[in-house]
Parts: C-alpha cells; sequence; structure tokens
C-alpha cells in the first residue's frame, strides 16, 4: 500500500509539472496558477511531497491526511459536468446557513 501511495504522489507530481509547462505557471492568461482548479491540485500535490518526505514530521500529521482526502477532487479537473455540480453544492452552502440554524435551534429546544 506504501509503494502506491509513492506510485501516486510521484505520478501526480509528473503530471502537475507537465502541464505547469506546457500552460505556463503565472505568466500567460491561461496559466496554470491562475486556474483555482490547477491550484487545489498544486496544495495537493505539495503537501502529498511534503509528507513522502521520510523522517518528516509531516508524515503522520493527521491535518495532511485530511488534506489528502482531497485527492478524488483532481477526478473534478478533469471532467466539466462534475466540475458544475461541485460548483453548484459551493454555491448552495452559504444559502444552507438559515436551515442549519432551525436545525440548531431543534436540537437546542428538544435536548433540554
Amino acid at each position: 500500500l506504501d509503494a502506491l501511495e509513492r506510485f501516486f504522489v510521484w505520478f501526480f507530481c509528473a503530471e502537475m509539472l507537465l502541464k505547469a509547462a506546457a500552460m505556463g505557471v503565472l505568466a500567460p492568461p491561461n496559466a496554470y496558477l491562475r486556474d483555482g482548479w490547477n491550484c487545489l491540485d498544486a496544495a495537493v500535490v505539495a503537501l502529498s511531497l511534503l509528507a513522502a518526505v521520510p523522517g518528516s514530521p509531516l508524515q503522520n500529521a493527521s491535518s495532511v491526511r485530511a488534506v489528502r482526502a482531497l485527492r478524488p477532487l483532481r477526478t473534478v479537473t478533469r471532467v466539466r459536468a462534475l466540475r458544475l455540480v461541485v460548483a453548484s453544492l459551493v454555491a448552495a452552502l452559504p444559502k444552507l446557513g438559515s436551515v442549519l440554524v432551525l436545525i440548531g435551534f431543534f436540537f437546542c429546544f428538544f435536548g433540554v
């Protein structure tokens, strides 16, 4: 399982570097780091690389494991319809605030 983890870390690292080399890093208007999804990819790959360093204090950190759980979001960058679904869910989150307040009220009211 550890070998598979290392394989995917280096595979995604090579993919990120090739994509950044092809698109440009920051300068062109269509650059790699100008897209939010690519920034998420870069952050996940960077944290995965830091956690892959032997003896690193980040190797067993639970926060790094939580960020590595975002790896499935990398598939969202490749499927345009999935991007639309995720963007819709993120846009709906602020509107769900009043529902959470109502649920919290019911929990407090009936829990007492």
